[in-house]
């Protein structure tokens, strides 16, 4: 009884290797076909590569630019607004001043 239940035990062991290693295999033989694949490329297929390249390296100049163009119109708006702030405290500022000259007018105009 002893010899058959080692003999069931290494069985066993024996056929959980086996499997283990079969699917490892299983998947390691798909990555060796990929890199076989690349390796031989076609010259169409290479030539469309480039091509995808090519506007690839096109687009990221122009997006480029476009995010250049727009930190300056950024950096100009933000430059605007602060004149629009400035100008609309010289204008009550200036606006108070009139007021005051007028009033100081008005009262000379009632002293004669």
């Amino acid at each position: 009884m002893n010899f058959l239940i080692t003999f069931v035990n290494i069985f066993l062991f024996v056929l959980i290797f086996y499997t283990f290693f079969d699917k490892i295999n299983t998947i390691t033989e798909p990555l060796d076909e990929q890199t076989n694949k690349k390796e031989k490329c076609d010259k169409n297929d290479k030539d469309l590569v480039y091509k995808q390249e090519a506007k690839i390296t096109d687009l990221f100049s122009k997006l480029n630019e476009v995010e250049s163009g727009l930190k300056i119109i950024d950096d100009k708006s933000k430059k605007n607004t602060k004149n629009i702030k400035r100008n609309s405290m010289d204008l009550k500022a200036n606006s108070a001043n009139v007021q005051n000259k007028a009033d100081e007018k008005m009262k000379e105009l009632d002293k004669l």
